[in-house]
């Protein structure tokens, strides 16, 4: 099942948990937010979880930029998060996606472009033959994109 907040926080499956975090905000209120990314393990009658690990995400477009988790999908064992950073060109945000493993060690990032000075991801999705899509905008325009990811 999946529930969401009205800040765009994803729980799928009573595992996986994304967001963002301000670590030490006095020294660093230039460089947060960061993403977060929790993951439990649910016992056999769903009536509760056990913390599994908890893994921090920064720096996808360099030290000092912003980053943004919006939303997450289980992809195999992992799961794919979807959503935007900063940068450190004329563009405000590029979208971000990211697979990450069922121990919370990524396996690839990447931040996607174009024309646009604002492109941010919002939603992804896993489709029934393992593509994986995501949507968001390109300032006004719609952004889709497919991404293709090898199981880990």
């Amino acid at each position: 099942s999946e529930i969401k907040t009205e800040k765009n926080n994803a729980i799928r499956g009573g595992e996986f948990l994304v967001k963002e975090t301000n670590p030490n905000e006095t020294l660093t209120a230039a460089f947060n937010p960061d993403i977060i990314l929790a993951k439990w393990e649910e016992n056999s009658t769903g009536t509760d979880a056990t913390f599994q690990w908890q893994r921090g995400f920064a720096g996808i477009s360099g030290v000092s930029r912003q980053d943004y988790g919006t939303d997450i999908a289980i992809f195999g064992e992992g799961v794919v998060v979807s959503g935007y950073t900063s940068t450190n060109s004329g563009h405000t945000f590029d979208a971000m996606l990211m697979y990450v493993d069922k121990d919370g060690l990524t396996i690839t990032r990447r931040k996607v472009t174009s024309l646009s000075t604002q492109d941010q991801f919002f939603q992804v999705k896993v489709a029934s033959d393992n593509s994986v899509y995501l949507l968001g905008k390109a300032l006004t325009n719609l952004l889709v994109a497919k991404a293709e990811f090898a199981q880990s």
